[in-house]
């Protein structure tokens, strides 16, 4: 059985031991949750972290497999509760684990159930029909929802809190910047380089909704390589999109400190309370960055 096989096999069954026989002696589980970071060092003491929560039931499983390891996201649900989880794994030359990274965070399912409907002009003005959430393994956290109209046209339709309804908005101070760039005619300026998929916006009470052309059949594989070519369309792009902004910044943009610290270990740490999966991640990707040589 491959490890994306044996791991799931683990979660569902409660019983660790398989997974345990891969394990390398010395082997490292960093685990990120509401509570805090854990380190939990070697193959016994890791079998018995792993096997504490019990045997559940699996739900929207997504494993990508490796020479060298295993990433994979999913939701569980057990005697605890509900968990919702994202690891990577890494394999040494012989194949036995090395590392293991946990990252936990509330179940996506409640961010769904706090989504509510857009205004019933917006729909109208786009001629959907059709509502439904949107799951997503995004890095916003964003709650979406995908409308369609009757000809078939897909929008995607994101819900902006002027209370910071993500990790993205919480550390970037936005109020709905979207919104504000729209109104502002800033999705106008941008240079011809940039598709930016916005159709509409639209206020409704204490937040926006922005409607944007579904466009996940043209997002690149998340196992993707670019060409050199590629990149230099992308930095090329990027130098386009700031001389059509440079010293005519409209109202809304972020600051350039938010930008600079939204992926700091302080966001990481502050995060901790709220359901969004990625910025829990960021002590471990400093961590890893800090040991290739690059602070």
């Amino acid at each position: 059985m491959e490890l994306a096989g044996l791991l799931r096999a683990a979660v569902e069954s409660g019983d660790w031991s398989a997974v345990g026989e891969h394990l390398s002696p010395d082997a490292v589980l960093d685990t990120s949750s509401e509570a805090g970071r854990r380190r939990i060092d070697g193959a016994q003491a890791i079998v018995a972290h792993l096997g504490r929560p019990g045997a559940g039931a699996v739900r929207d499983w997504d494993a990508q497999e490796w020479r060298t390891g295993v990433a994979l996201s999913f939701e569980w649900d057990g005697a605890s509760g509900t968990d919702r989880r994202r690891w990577y794994v890494r394999t040494g030359p012989t194949g036995e684990i090395a590392e293991l990274w946990s990252t936990t965070a509330r179940p996506r399912a409640t961010d769904l159930a706090e989504a509510t409907m857009p205004p019933s002009t917006l729909l109208q003005q786009l001629g959907a029909e059709r509502v439904e959430p949107l799951t997503h393994g995004g890095n916003s956290g964003a709650a979406l929802l995908r409308a369609e109209g009757a000809d078939g046209t897909a929008y995607v339709l994101k819900r902006v809190s002027s209370e910071g309804a993500d990790w993205l908005a919480r550390a970037t101070d936005d109020r709905g910047r979207t919104a504000l760039l729209y109104e502002a005619g800033a999705f106008e300026r941008m240079p011809q380089a940039i598709g930016h998929g916005i159709v509409a916006a639209q206020r409704s009470a204490d937040a926006a909704w922005i409607a944007m052309r579904d466009v996940g059949d043209r997002l690149l594989a998340s196992g993707a390589r670019l060409s050199r070519g590629q990149s230099r369309r992308i930095l090329d792009a990027a130098a386009a999109l700031r001389r059509a902004f440079r010293d005519r910044v409209p109202p809304g943009a972020a600051s350039l400190a938010a930008r600079i610290g939204m992926s700091s270990p302080l966001v990481a740490d502050a995060e901790r309370p709220y359901p969004d999966l990625l910025p829990k991640q960021f002590e471990q990707g400093w961590d890893a960055f800090g040991e290739l040589g690059c602070g």
